[in-house]
């Protein structure tokens, strides 16, 4: 199995809270409500040769990472479950839940292989048990587009399995094996007001649901108070491999990451339109609410080009204006931050080019943004020393 390493946060709270879903109805759907105390996340995808793995991590020390789902349709959350139980080293024949969430999104393409692995894998074929190893005590909710998927758990008898019954699945953060095959309004623990909403919205639109079905079932269970608030809530199109985001319980704008083309771009809501690719480094969620408040735009008639890209120390800019304009050009980090500014002066109609000199920066992706009278033109950059 690929082996990814991560970093994960030391703090555990109390109030820890988020809600996932899936509905199989004509179309199919999966959502995600994060909730946390306000950090930056990070939004990658990976390219593993056989797929594509979009990623949503938040940053503490490092990416500590919340979900994956790949080009195969698979998605899998991880989620802090109540109660809390005794940590363990994994011996002979156990994985930690963190591994398991890492073989499901990563390795598999689809959950009954993901399931059969588990249950028939191991040195001896007995299965494999998954164990909670410090620092936080989870599940995850592990679906694909075939329609199958289960919440995986543990529990004194080993793995437990509450897979999707009636075209939906739903987890929140009690155990939910204890509540497997009983009506929602039955469900108790942390969570079970979040479970109840989330369970009775999908019944009562399932036979129709749809894009906006996917976006008000997760806007009906977003935390708004308290120190857990919903930092950012998600929805999956496994069908077309497109992703959609909101950020801070903002629903009035979405951004899109289609897998295919591995780019995420405004989608609704914004006054103008900005793309950029998407790559394992990624695109925090500041840089993303950084350069979409400056209002970027992507005009058919004006062009902005960067060879090499990546490149070290230096690169060519290339920019076609469509009217004379004083020219202002700024480089940003990941982090949104502005890392170098310079005027270029009033430039006529037609072709410009600067030679870009990067020798002071550190590794990494950054943005050009190009600022004119008329419009502004983004494109990121990839310095590799």
């Amino acid at each position: 199995m690929r082996k990814i390493t991560y970093l994960i946060l030391v703090l555990i709270f109390k109030s820890f809270s988020c809600t996932s879903f899936a509905c199989y109805s004509e179309e199919i759907w999966y959502g995600m409500n994060f909730d946390f105390p306000q950090k930056e996340m990070n939004f990658s995808i990976i390219d593993l040769g056989d797929k594509k793995v979009f990623r949503m991590a938040f940053i503490q020390n490092g990416k500590c990472f919340v979900y994956g789902y790949n080009s195969d349709g698979v998605l899998s959350t991880v989620q802090m479950r109540y109660p809390q139980s005794s940590f363990v080293t994994p011996g002979v024949d156990e994985i930690s839940f963190f591994d398991a969430w890492i073989y499901a999104s990563h390795n598999f393409t689809n959950m009954n292989s993901f399931k059969e692995y588990l249950q028939t894998g191991g040195e001896n074929g007995n299965g494999i048990k998954v164990v909670q190893t410090p620092p936080l005590t989870i599940h995850t909710l592990n679906v694909d587009k075939t329609g199958y998927g289960f919440v995986l758990e543990d529990s004194d008898n080993g793995n437990e399995y509450t897979e999707v019954l009636d075209g939906k699945l739903v987890m929140s953060n009690f155990l939910n094996y204890q509540f497997a095959g009983q009506p929602y309004n039955n469900v108790s623990g942390v969570g079970a007001d979040r479970f109840k909403y989330v369970s009775e919205y999908l019944e009562e639109n399932f036979d129709d649901f749809n894009y906006d079905n996917a976006w008000q079932a997760l806007q009906g269970s977003i935390q708004s108070s308290g120190s857990y608030k919903t930092l950012c809530s998600s929805i999956f199109d496994p069908e077309n491999n497109n992703i959609y985001i909101v950020l801070n319980r903002d629903f009035s704008k979405i951004w899109k990451i289609s897998l295919t083309s591995s780019t995420i771009e405004t989608y609704s809501g914004f006054e103008n339109f900005w793309s950029t690719s998407l790559d394992d480094d990624g695109i925090s969620s500041n840089t993303l609410l950084s350069l979409t408040d400056l209002n970027e735009q992507l005009p058919a008639k004006s062009k902005l080009s960067v060879y090499p890209n990546p490149f070290n120390p230096t690169t060519t800019v290339k920019y076609e204006l469509t009217n004379s304009s004083n020219v202002l050009i700024s480089i940003f980090d990941s982090n949104g931050s502005i890392v170098k500014k310079f005027n270029e002066g009033f430039k006529s109609i037609g072709k410009h080019e600067i030679t870009l000199n990067c020798s002071d920066f550190t590794s990494g992706v950054y943005y050009l943004k190009l600022e004119t009278l008329n419009h502004n033109l983004i494109k990121s950059l990839t310095l590799i020393k």
